[in-house]
């Protein structure tokens, strides 16, 4: 597996199971320490350590000034979310949490076999080459894992949804589960670019008196095409997704009718209305599963920053050297 897509693999993973900075023993605590969460030091070195992969990624894809307010922006962003990472980590060690040698080593296994990596030493290797090394790796998925189950026991638990509250969200957002309106349309383009304009246009307006009936239409556009099967059908469009010109008419046309020259900037149009669909709302049952994710993710969310700010207000937090 290519450094570039463990990279991000990694990224994406130690972000998902919130990693956490563990206590570090007095002898060791040799650097500058920029907050304390209860008894766990966060260090510059921890936060650099974490934003490693990120600032690589602003670095290749941003310069200047919109680089330097990224990084700017990073670096609170990696500092609040060690805060969180080590309440969370206090909050687990007060509830019994913990995570189990079989939990840590499910989640090396899954990650090695979705990366095709036979083994722990040639996982290391890829990790040392990002300048970390599997023993970090198990250090922040083992408080992931406690992090994980402080969240699913003080939040995701808590979680009630009732058929009322899906039928009331259906019912309140009607629009949100309403298709548009559809036209299906046959068309015949005089484009502008092909000759003189004002000869153009008098083509048009001359084929458009020609014909009266769907036939004649069909019969013009075969002719025109040179395809003895072409009928001009374009199938569906729903509103918004034809030219303004062109959607004003299709959508004013009876089944059948025939417009008159519709110029646009590209050329001289006539149209047919094959079909028109009205706007139609999905059935409750159709939307059920969507509704209970909005409801649920809505819930969740707000569960857990309600949660986070009364785990902050209680517990000793001080940050002693902001970021710049």
């Amino acid at each position: 597996m290519k450094a570039a897509a463990i990279s991000s693999f990694l990224a994406l993973l130690l972000s998902s199971l919130l990693v956490a900075s563990a206590p570090l023993p007095s002898q060791e605590v040799v650097e500058e320490i920029v907050a304390k969460v209860n008894a766990t030091i966060i260090t510059k070195r921890e936060l650099e350590r974490r934003a490693r992969l990120p600032m690589q990624s602003i670095f290749e894809q941003y310069t200047g000034e919109e680089r330097a307010q990224r990084l700017k922006a990073l670096q609170q962003q990696i500092l609040e979310q060690a805060i969180t990472e080590a309440l969370l980590s206090s909050q687990a060690q007060r509830l019994g949490l913990s995570a189990s040698e079989s939990e840590i080593r499910a989640v090396l296994e899954r990650m090695k076999k979705e990366n095709n990596i036979i083994s722990d030493e040639e996982l290391n290797r890829q990790l040392e080459g990002m300048g970390t090394n599997i023993s970090e790796l198990r250090r922040d998925i083992r408080a992931g894992i406690v992090q994980r189950k402080v969240i699913e026991r003080e939040v995701t638990s808590t979680i009630i949804l009732t058929e009322n509250d899906t039928v009331n969200y259906y019912n309140s957002h009607q629009e949100e589960f309403t298709q548009k309106a559809e036209v299906r349309i046959r068309q015949l383009l005089f484009l502008k670019e092909a000759k003189d304009e004002e000869l153009v246009k008098m083509e048009a307006l001359t084929t458009r008196q020609s014909i009266n009936t769907t036939e004649d239409f069909i019969k013009v556009i075969r002719s025109y095409s040179g395809d003895p099967n072409a009928d001009g059908d374009l199938g569906y469009f729903k509103q918004g997704e034809l030219k303004k010109e062109l959607e004003e008419v299709a959508f004013s046309l009876e089944v059948g009718q025939i417009s008159e020259v519709i110029e646009t900037t590209e050329g001289y149009y006539i149209i047919q209305l094959i079909d028109k669909k009205p706007p139609q709302r999905a059935p409750l049952e159709e939307v059920r599963e969507e509704i209970q994710n909005s409801l649920w993710n809505e819930r969740f969310q707000s569960g857990y920053q309600e949660y986070m700010e009364l785990l902050r207000k209680a517990n000793y937090v001080e940050i002693l050297h902001p970021l710049k």
